[in-house]
């Protein structure tokens, strides 16, 4: 609350301020967890939610193993962090968070769906309507937000990946 009374004092325009938690600096493996755990309860401060634990050290005490793939962690925890409302992920591999937030909320909206009794052809042009806006939406989203708080760490395309070759469309290097 502190900061963002300090932001506001800024001449900052409120659209371009998003609120950190600050996963990993500073904390205990215990604190880490209990903000996760907690974090829709940040959107009570009527900013925008980031929430950056892409690979963090964290992720690797959680699973038992520093040197492990923390890929797929992070990833479970996106969905659990979109679950709770939580609007800005920070993570490294954006196509592949994309990909399971999208199906994620496909099947969400689906079972949704299902659930209001709609007629099948009803159901069809609904879903497909939502498929063809999800991953964009999502990528834009994200894109937007990560330009209007100045992350300057985020280099939107055409920069190579580590192999010199293009990356996918909707890919940050972070």
């Amino acid at each position: 609350r502190q900061r963002d009374e300090w932001v506001r004092t800024q001449e900052i325009a409120a659209e371009r301020i998003c609120l950190d938690p600050g996963i990993g600096f500073g904390k205990t493996h215990q604190h880490n967890l209990l903000l996760l755990q907690n974090a829709e309860k940040f959107l009570k401060l009527g900013r925008p939610i980031l929430v950056g634990h892409s690979r963090k050290g964290f992720i690797g005490k959680l699973l038992g193993d520093n040197d492990c793939s923390r890929d797929a962690a992070t990833a479970g925890i996106s969905l659990a962090m979109a679950m709770k409302g939580i609007q800005v992920l920070r993570v490294h591999d954006v196509a592949s968070t994309r990909d399971g937030l999208t199906g994620w909320m496909a099947a969400a909206m689906a079972l949704t769906i299902n659930d209001a009794e709609l007629e099948s052809d009803q159901q069809d042009a609904i879903l497909n309507e939502l498929l063809d806006l999800l991953p964009k939406r999502l990528l834009d989203i994200l894109l937007l937000m990560l330009l209007a708080i100045g992350c300057s760490r985020a280099t939107p395309l055409p920069k190579p990946g580590p192999d010199g070759q293009p990356l996918e469309r909707g890919t940050l290097m972070l």
